[in-house]
């Protein structure tokens, strides 16, 4: 029963709605934000050998390559939710979720 009683207290109206609150975003601003982020390629794949004494090694080359496709995927999902996406499709998701579309 105190449970009831504090709940409305706990819960606000702003809380318990069932749309998302008006976040002040500029709807030109958010118009412009991506929608989706694609990868800038793909990763190459290792080129690890065997040497006669056993050990598994791979070309400088390969391993650079691979490296350098890292961190261009990094700079580009970082740049995508720089770019407010991740804020934004959380919001509009949620509300599509909220209103059951």
């Amino acid at each position: 029963m105190l449970l009831a009683a504090a709940l409305p207290t706990i819960c606000g109206t702003a809380a318990c709605s069932t749309t998302s609150p008006d976040l002040g975003l500029d709807r030109a601003v958010t118009a412009t934000c991506p929608r989706s982020i694609a990868a800038p390629g793909e990763l190459p794949a290792s080129e690890a050998f065997t040497l006669p004494d056993g050990r598994e090694v791979v070309p400088v080359g390969n391993v650079k390559a691979r490296e350098n496709m890292l961190l261009r995927g990094a700079l580009v999902y970082r740049d995508g939710y720089r770019a407010c996406r991740s804020v934004v499709i959380y919001a509009e998701e949620r509300d599509a979720v909220l209103k059951g579309e």
